[in-house]
C-alpha cells in the first residue's frame, strides 16, 4: 500500500486502490439517482472527562456504525445514522466520548430501499468521519487539555468490508427467502 505524508510529518495510508487493482467504488447508483448530501446534524453527545487517569494517547481508534434511519426513504432522499465512539486502550481510561450523527440525503429520482441502506452503511460513514474527527479534536483539547485525534479512515478497506459483509447478508438471506435489505419475501 501507498502511504502518503501528513503536514507533521507522520505517514497515513493512501485512499487508492493497490496497483494493478480497481479501486473501491462505494455505491455504484449515486450519479443515476443525482445523491446530495444536505444536513449533517449532531443528535447526540456523551463526554465525560477523567482527568485523574491521566493523559490520554495522542491518537485513538473509532468505533463506528451507521444504519438507515427506519422509514426515511422517500422520493426526496433518506436520513443515515452515524454512531461512533472513541476507542482507547484499556489501560488508559482518561476520557469517554461518543455520539450519533444524522446525514440527510437529497435525490432527483426514486432510490430503493436497499440501495439507500449500502449507501448509509458505507458513504455516510465516510462522509461523517471528518466531522467526528473534528468534534473529538476540539473536545478532547477543552475537557482533557491535549488534543486526541482520531486516526485517518483506511475508505478502501472500509468499503471492501463493508461490501462483504452485505454479499453475505445476501446470501445467508437468499438461504433464508429474504432479501438482502433485511425485509423478508413477502414485502
Amino acid at each position: 500500500m501507498t502511504s502518503a505524508n501528513t503536514p507533521t510529518g507522520e505517514q497515513q495510508p493512501s485512499t487508492g486502490g493497490e496497483p494493478g487493482q480497481p479501486r473501491p467504488t462505494p455505491i455504484s447508483s449515486v450519479d443515476e439517482c443525482g445523491l446530495k448530501l444536505t444536513a449533517v446534524r449532531l443528535v447526540l453527545l456523551i463526554c465525560n472527562a477523567n482527568e485523574a487517569a491521566g493523559r490520554p494517547p495522542a491518537s485513538a481508534e473509532l468505533d463506528r456504525d451507521a444504519t438507515l434511519v427506519g422509514k426515511s426513504v422517500t422520493p426526496d432522499g433518506f436520513k443515515a445514522l452515524v454512531s461512533w465512539a472513541v476507542k482507547f486502550p484499556e489501560d488508559i481510561q482518561t476520557l469517554t466520548l461518543s455520539g450519533q450523527h444524522e446525514l440527510a440525503f437529497s435525490v432527483d429520482r426514486v432510490i430503493s430501499e436497499a440501495h439507500a441502506r449500502y449507501y448509509a452503511e458505507v458513504n455516510s460513514v465516510i462522509l461523517a468521519y471528518p466531522y467526528i474527527r473534528q468534534l473529538v479534536y476540539d473536545l478532547s483539547a477543552k475537557s482533557l487539555g491535549q488534543n486526541v485525534m482520531i486516526r485517518p479512515l483506511d475508505v478502501p478497506a472500509f468499503v471492501r468490508k463493508k461490501t462483504a459483509e452485505r454479499e453475505q447478508r445476501a446470501a445467508s438471506k437468499a438461504d433464508t427467502g429474504g432479501s438482502a435489505d433485511g425485509t423478508d419475501a413477502t414485502g
